[in-house]
């Protein structure tokens, strides 16, 4: 019973959870003045990355020394100062993999319970549920990503100047597509439920 189909939808969703994890799931690039920040959100949180004048910057050297590398490619801009350059360095570590670990977890839980078909199917339906707060939450969060950059690199006033890009990293489809996966285990596992109550009926 353990190679039901269900089974192969679980460890893909379980797969989606461990590209999630440690994947970057967006990328938001403010472009001024022949420089560019990068902020790169992923399970571990956000981390950036400084282009100037098409060279990736150092940023474990000293911010003295890279403010010398921005003036002298004439890259100042309004966001690119001392506090955001600190900013920078330090990342902002958001430990976003606990609740998919959690998650993984509980699919290996589901996975192990196909003698039990009715806990099966209630662990799945929870399943569904998180999985689809784990997608609409990527979506909404992805969305709010230009905005909530500007407000940390102190960019929310954009200039005419500035160029705003952003991507899709493959922890965002791997987020979303849990809850594809989840629904279609559920309904398998519903759809075995089905079949064994019909066959006992018979009896």
């Amino acid at each position: 019973m353990i190679q039901r189909i269900q089974t192969i939808y679980l460890v893909i969703l379980i797969a989606c959870l461990f590209v999630a994890s440690f994947t970057s799931i967006g990328v938001y690039t403010f472009e001024e003045n022949n420089a560019s920040i990068s902020a790169i959100v992923s399970g571990q949180g956000v981390h950036f990355e400084l282009v100037v004048d098409g060279e990736l910057q150092d940023l474990s050297k000293e911010i003295t020394e890279i403010e010398n590398k921005i003036a002298e490619a004439g890259a100042e801009g309004k966001f690119v100062d001392t506090q955001t350059l600190e900013r920078m360095k330090e990342g902002i570590p958001f430990p976003l993999y606990i609740p998919f670990m959690l998650l993984i977890c509980l699919n290996i839980w589901i996975i192990l319970s196909y003698k039990k078909l009715k806990r099966q199917l209630s662990l799945a339906r929870f399943n569904t549920f998180l999985c689809l707060l784990v997608a609409a939450g990527t979506i909404i969060g992805f969305s709010l990503g230009t905005t909530i950059g500007g407000q940390i690199l102190k960019a929310e006033k954009f200039t005419d100047d500035m160029t705003i890009t952003t991507g899709m990293g493959p922890g965002f489809f791997a987020a979303v597509a849990t809850l594809a996966f989840a629904l279609l285990a559920q309904i398998s596992i519903k759809r075995d439920l089905k079949l064994i109550q019909s066959i006992d009926r018979i009896r």
